[in-house]
């Protein structure tokens, strides 16, 4: 085995990732104000071209043809904090050729404070969606749902100091992708590598051939259907991701307007237990979580949401 070359070949992969690293660090890190957002638009409801003329369809006592749900997501997702006064011309989700039916319902918040709305607007011709907020610091932001028929074309425009465009970000994931077969993956690449590096010589070049061949029919298994995986995934903050409810998207912030029994653990206890006076809290990291006490014993108890 020629110790020499793979020493090399070692500081020439070390050499090259620590450059990258480097710039995607310094990119990461670089201070600006960075505003993107992203869409996902589901039909509910509509009529098809062979619906006979009797069949019709409303939405709150209105004649409708068709209803789409878009859900879209705004935030932060540079470094620098987006303040009220920086915002020359408000942030405006436009909805070309439709008609919102309803107001529009913010599903998610990053927290409280960031004080933001969403309100039903006519601008430019197009009904939209006009937001609102105090500041938007590094990944502040929030998750709106919006009733209306169908759209030309959904766009997002907005005046803001310092910043060229809002940027779309592309599909926007509310659920979380599967993160236990990224990782198996990403731990096959250098163990595949390493094995087969070390020991070439049968039989122990056996396990580096069938790590690489595992990872090769993975690779042509799942990353069609799931699209560039973990990255996709980390594109939107922790407190977007959503848990699925028959076939709707709410969070837990949202269970607690609605009154419904939240579950957590009581180490005292020892059982999951419902919570009694369960109130949401935004941790340092950004993220939401419940807190609240045990009906039996009354233990403080906590849990952190999706």
């Amino acid at each position: 085995m020629d110790w020499g070359f793979i020493g090399t070949l070692l500081a020439i992969i070390f050499f090259i990732t620590t450059i990258i690293t480097t710039v995607i660090l310094a990119l990461k890190f670089a201070k600006k104000k960075q505003p993107v957002w992203a869409n996902q638009t589901t039909k509910i409801i509509g009529l098809g071209t062979n619906a006979p003329a009797e069949l019709k369809l409303t939405f709150n006592s209105k004649p409708v043809n068709d209803v789409y749900q878009t859900t879209f997501i705004l935030f932060n997702k540079g470094k620098e904090a987006i303040r009220k006064d920086d915002v020359t011309e408000s942030v405006t989700i436009h909805f070309k050729g439709a008609e919102i039916l309803r107001q529009p319902i913010i599903k998610a918040k990053s927290k409280e404070a960031i004080e933001l709305s969403a309100k039903q607007v006519v601008k430019d011709g197009d009904n939209s969606i006009e937001l609102g907020f105090l500041y938007l610091d590094h990944e502040d932001g929030a998750v709106v749902e919006v009733i209306h028929t169908v759209s030309e074309r959904i766009s997002c425009v907005g005046n803001i100091i310092g910043v060229k465009e809002i940027v779309n970000i592309g599909e926007f994931e509310t659920s979380p992708l599967p993160l236990l077969g990224i990782r198996l993956v990403a731990l096959l690449i250098p163990i595949g590598a390493i094995s087969w590096l070390l020991f070439r010589d049968f039989p122990y070049g056996l396990i580096g051939y069938f790590m690489i061949a595992v990872l090769g029919i993975l690779i042509l298994t799942f990353i069609p259907d799931i699209r560039l995986l973990y990255f996709r995934y980390r594109r939107f903050p922790n407190w977007s991701r959503y848990i699925r409810t028959k076939r709707a998207f709410i969070t837990e912030e949202a269970l607690i307007k609605e009154g419904a029994s939240i579950k957590a653990y009581c180490f005292r206890c020892r059982t999951k237990i419902a919570i009694r006076n369960p109130r949401s809290v935004t941790l340092k990291n950004g993220r939401l979580a419940i807190r609240g006490v045990c009906p039996d014993c009354g233990t403080k108890v906590f849990r952190l949401l999706l």
